[in-house]
């Protein structure tokens, strides 16, 4: 070290390590990546949710000379939408829904009048506003009316049974609303929804405005047009999806007076086929003990009951 003091430093030349893959994913050009200028849309809450259903289905029945019955058609056609809010905690309802089944009977049988005549016709609102309490239960007013649109007929006589706000019927009440819902973690068409209206103070009103109609059927008496009850209702429905091609919807009614006693129950199976074809198997309850006894039926007294199975266009969005 001391007899190389002093002598000039050699030029020293680094060397770096080589690597075989560098020019392989090197570019000739360098390749400048630069931020797009995207415009900022601001993504609004949807408060209303609108939806529909669509039911159009046809039967033909033909029976031979020796056999007990009238050839005839059935044309079934039912539609309903639910149009519903939701803020915070307020919430409002609807569901709007018409029915109307015809039926054509073969000219044959003589001692038919009407050939065409409607069978069931039904038009029928349901609203409830709520504000939110203690989790699924809310403060609650609902509204319901409903009443037939066309004149409906007896096959083999004149008399009227049914025509617009013949009968109208009107209940509405104030109290409690439970609603809740629940989706599938597996399957995203699997839903159960359930909602129950608990109107301990309500009133019914009914009125008749065809004179031709008897009101005492509905419950009126015979120089009167209308009649209101006050009392209690329950309204429950509820709706069920097993799958995309499954689905069970139910609708129970409940009002009493603590002296009488007015009960629906509505029950409906859908199987699709594809988004367009479906079968449906329909079963509607009714039990009213506020008409008069000669209206009760021979066998089933205060219960009435429509059941009906149907295949034809169905169409959901």
């Amino acid at each position: 070290a001391l007899t190389f003091s002093g002598a000039p430093v050699i030029a020293q030349e680094v060397v770096k390590k080589k690597n075989p893959f560098q020019e392989l994913i090197s570019t000739e050009k360098p390749i400048g990546i630069a931020r797009p200028d995207i415009e900022k849309i601001g993504i609004r809450q949807k408060f209303w949710i609108m939806r529909g259903e669509h039911n159009l289905q046809f039967s033909m029945n033909k029976f031979s000379e020796k056999w007990s019955g009238d050839n005839n058609y059935t044309l079934v056609n039912y539609h309903k939408f639910t149009l519903n809010y939701k803020k915070k905690r307020l919430a409002f309802n609807n569901t709007i829904e018409w029915r109307l089944n015809l039926i054509q009977t073969d000219d044959n049988n003589d001692n038919i009048i009407h050939k065409i005549r409607v069978t069931d016709d039904y038009f029928r609102t349901y609203s409830t506003v709520g504000i939110d309490a203690y989790k699924n239960w809310s403060y609650s007013a609902n509204l319901e009316a409903k009443t037939p649109l066309f004149n409906r007929f007896n096959a083999t006589d004149d008399n009227k049974t049914r025509a617009i706000f013949s009968p109208l019927e009107i209940n509405s009440g104030i109290g409690m609303r439970y609603n809740i819902e629940k989706k599938s973690t597996t399957n995203k068409y699997r839903k159960f929804n359930l909602s129950t209206d608990i109107s301990l103070l309500s009133i019914d009103y009914k009125f008749v405005g065809d004179g031709l109609i008897d009101q005492k059927q509905f419950g009126i008496e015979e120089d009167k047009k209308s009649v209101a009850n006050y009392g209690s209702t329950f309204n429950i429905n509820m709706s069920y999806s097993h799958n995309r091609l499954t689905s069970f919807s139910s609708r129970l009614k409940y009002f009493t007076t603590y002296d009488k006693v007015q009960i629906e129950f509505e029950n409906t199976i859908n199987f699709k086929l594809n988004d367009y074809f479906s079968t449906s198997l329909y079963y509607y309850l009714k039990y009213n003990d506020d008409i008069p006894v000669a209206n009760k039926d021979d066998k089933y007294g205060y219960f009435m009951y429509n059941g009906r199975l149907a295949f034809g266009l169905s169409y959901n969005w």
